[in-house]
C-alpha cells in the first residue's frame, strides 16, 4: 500500500466552501453563508473588547496575565495556523514541543543564566547589547553594510532572549531531521513516484481531471529558466555581493528540501522553515557582507511561500476538477500582475 497523504490545509479549504454553498439551511431562514457572515461579523466586533481594562489584564500577552488558553482572539488562537486545519496527532506533537522547549528548557536556562539571558526579557525577536539595551546595529556595520569586526568588540557581544535563542537552536536541528526523517519513513515511496512507477490507482479527481487538457512540460520549464535568468540578472545588476553562481546554489538547496517540506506540508499542514540553515551557509561563503546573506537567504523562503500557497492551491484545484492547463494559467497570472505591481 502506497503512501497516503490528505493535504489537510486545502481539505478543510474545500471543505469550507462546500459547506458554506450547501443547499440546505443551518436553521430555519438562517443559511450557512449567513451564519458565516454574523460569525464574522461578532468576531470583528470582539477586537473592540480589549479597550476594557479587565479584559485585557486577564487575556493580555504583553501588560496581562496571558490567560489566552481561553481567548475570542482568533489572531492569537492560529498564530501559527488554523488548529481547524491540522491532524490531531499534528497538533499534538506541536503542543508536546512547545510544553517541553518553551515552558520547561527556557525558563531552565533563563534562570540560570545561560548566554547572560537573566537580565534580559523573557521572550522577544530583538538583539540586545550587553546594557539589556536594544542592539544598535549601525554601530557594527560600515558604510557600505560590512562587518566590521573592532567595531564588535568595542561595543558588545549580541545577546537574545532565551526563547528566541532556543527557537534558532531548533532552527539548527530542523534541516537535518527533515531529510533523515523523509528519507527512513518516505524514501522508497518518494523514488517510486520519481520514477513513475506507483502502486496506488488514481483516485476519482485524478481520473476527472484526465478529461481536460494538462499544462505542458515546457510551460513549467519555461518559468524556471525565465525566473532563474532574472534572478541571476538581478544579483548581479544590484551588485549585493553575490556572485553568479550563488543563485544557483540557492536554487539548488530549495530543491533538496522542496520534497522532505513538501512530504511534511501535506500529511502535517505546516510547512517547516529552513532560513536558519541558508543563512548559516550564506554567512560561510560571504562573510562580512549582511547583504549579500540576506539575499542569499531569499529563495529558501521563496520556496517555504510556495510550499505555503501556491502548492495547496494546486491540490485544491484538483479536488475541484478543472483542466490542468487552465489551473496552472491561474496559478501564474497573479503571481505575475503582482510582480508587476
Amino acid at each position: 500500500m502506497g503512501l497516503q497523504v490528505i493535504w489537510p490545509t486545502s481539505l478543510v479549504f474545500c471543505a469550507v466552501l462546500n459547506t458554506l454553498h450547501a443547499g440546505e439551511a443551518l436553521i430555519d431562514g438562517l443559511s450557512r453563508l449567513r451564519f458565516f457572515t454574523y460569525a464574522t461579523l461578532a468576531a470583528y466586533l470582539y477586537y473592540f473588547l480589549p479597550d476594557n481594562p479587565v479584559v485585557n489584564q486577564l487575556f493580555g500577552t504583553v501588560t496581562g496575565f496571558g490567560m489566552s488558553v481561553l481567548t475570542f482572539d482568533w489572531s492569537q488562537i492560529a498564530a501559527i495556523g488554523s488548529p481547524l486545519m491540522y491532524p490531531f496527532w499534528s497538533q499534538l506533537n506541536i503542543i508536546t514541543g512547545f510544553v517541553v522547549f518553551h515552558w520547561i528548557i527556557s525558563p531552565t536556562l533563563y534562570y540560570s543564566d545561560v548566554w547572560k539571558t537573566g537580565h534580559l526579557p523573557v521572550s522577544g525577536f530583538g538583539a540586545y547589547d550587553r546594557f539589556a539595551k536594544p542592539y544598535n546595529t549601525s554601530r557594527i556595520f560600515t558604510s557600505d553594510h560590512r562587518f566590521d569586526a573592532s567595531a564588535y568588540e568595542e561595543y558588545s557581544p549580541l545577546y537574545l532572549p532565551i526563547t528566541f535563542a532556543v527557537t534558532y537552536f531548533l532552527g539548527f536541528m530542523l534541516p537535518g531531521a527533515l531529510v533523515v526523517h523523509t528519507a527512513l519513513h518516505y524514501g522508497p515511496e518518494a523514488l517510486r513516484r520519481l520514477k513513475g512507477a506507483s502502486e496506488e490507482s488514481d483516485d476519482i479527481h485524478a481520473r476527472l481531471m484526465t478529461r481536460y487538457p494538462e499544462a505542458p512540460m515546457w510551460y513549467y520549464w519555461a518559468i524556471v529558466v525565465v525566473c532563474t535568468v532574472m534572478m541571476i540578472v538581478a544579483v548581479d545588476v544590484g551588485d549585493i555581493g553575490v556572485p553568479t553562481w550563488g543563485p544557483l546554489l540557492a536554487m539548488l538547496m530549495t530543491m533538496i528540501y522542496c520534497l522532505p517540506m513538501g512530504y511534511m506540508l501535506a500529511m502535517t499542514g505546516v510547512v517547516p522553515s529552513i532560513n536558519v540553515i541558508t543563512q548559516v551557509i550564506a554567512g560561510c561563503l560571504f562573510p562580512g557582507s549582511a547583504v549579500a546573506n540576506m539575499g542569499r537567504n531569499r529563495p529558501s523562503s521563496a520556496i517555504r511561500q510556495w510550499l505555503h500557497i501556491l502548492h495547496p492551491a494546486l491540490r485544491c484545484g484538483g479536488w475541484r476538477n478543472p483542466a490542468g492547463s487552465d489551473l496552472a494559467m491561474g496559478q501564474t497570472s497573479p503571481s505575475v500582475k503582482i510582480k508587476i505591481r
